[in-house]
């Protein structure tokens, strides 16, 4: 039986901090994540806050649309800023 070479130090460092950069792209690339609401009918559903200027609407629409595989019904949506932020929440149910 052939024995595999061990790492060395610099490979399990490397390694690791690979692993540790794809984990943070992977949290960056997924954006905001959806929290289960019971909606304003009392029925269940979402909702995704995108706030900030480097987020916008697109990235609601796209979290609901990666939440729902069958699409989605928008229930509603709330916008507020100020001078320095903005915050937006996108409330919406699976179809």
């Amino acid at each position: 039986m052939t024995e595999l070479p061990h790492a060395t130090s610099r490979q399990t460092q490397f390694f690791a901090a690979f692993a540790a950069a794809s984990t943070l792209l992977a949290a960056c690339v997924s954006g905001p994540a959806p929290k289960p609401v019971t909606l304003g009918n009392g029925k269940p559903g979402y909702v995704v806050a995108c706030n900030g200027t480097d987020r916008t609407w697109l990235d609601c629409d796209k979290s609901a649309a990666g939440t729902c595989f069958a699409g989605f019904d928008t229930f509603d949506k709330e916008e507020f800023a100020n001078a320095t932020h903005i915050w937006r929440n996108l409330y919406f149910r699976c179809k």
